[in-house]
């Protein structure tokens, strides 16, 4: 008979255990819906095609060739694809400024073959939210800020001049 009102009292499950269960399931639906695993709450949007102009500065002359038309390029710090490389717009000698004797700031350019600035295009799909340019819809990409690309060919850090709507 002892035995019997053992065997009851284990299998019995108290509101304290339901609510740690309930807890553990809400956590595990919060991850994925974080995660993006789930899809409910993600929002169907249209993305539309963009230009994106950069600078890649104080680069070696010869790097000019690894910059490949066709080349994927790819955000170091997302892991998250920038868009195709499509055109090379200009490259000139890299421009530093330098204190002369005089204490005043003067302009300088490295001679020819040696330093340059890149200018290039990568077009992208993406949309235009209230916080500014959202690359496929979810990362923010911005005008002004230095990012680190990588492509089949190289490794180098881009400055975003302007995003344009093609």
């Amino acid at each position: 008979m002892k035995q019997r009102e053992d065997s009851k009292k284990r299998l019995r499950i108290q509101f304290m255990d339901l609510f740690v269960l309930a807890f553990i399931v809400l956590c595990l639906i919060g991850l994925m819906v974080r995660a993006g695993t789930l899809g409910i709450f993600k929002e169907k949007v249209e993305l539309d095609e963009y230009r994106v102009r950069f600078c890649a500065s104080n680069i070696a002359a010869t790097s000019v060739d690894a910059f490949v038309i066709g080349d994927t390029f790819t955000l170091v710090s997302y892991h998250e694809a920038l868009g195709i490389f499509t055109e090379i717009e200009s490259v000139t000698p890299a421009v530093v400024y330098v204190e002369d004797d005089q204490n005043k700031i003067i302009r300088a350019e490295y001679p020819e073959g040696t330093r340059v600035d890149l200018y290039g295009i990568v077009e992208t799909k993406g949309t235009v939210g209230e916080g500014g340019f959202l690359l496929d819809g979810t990362l923010s990409v911005s005008p002004g800020v230095e990012y680190r690309v990588q492509t089949e060919h190289m490794d180098v850090i881009i400055k975003i001049i302007d995003i344009e709507k093609r």
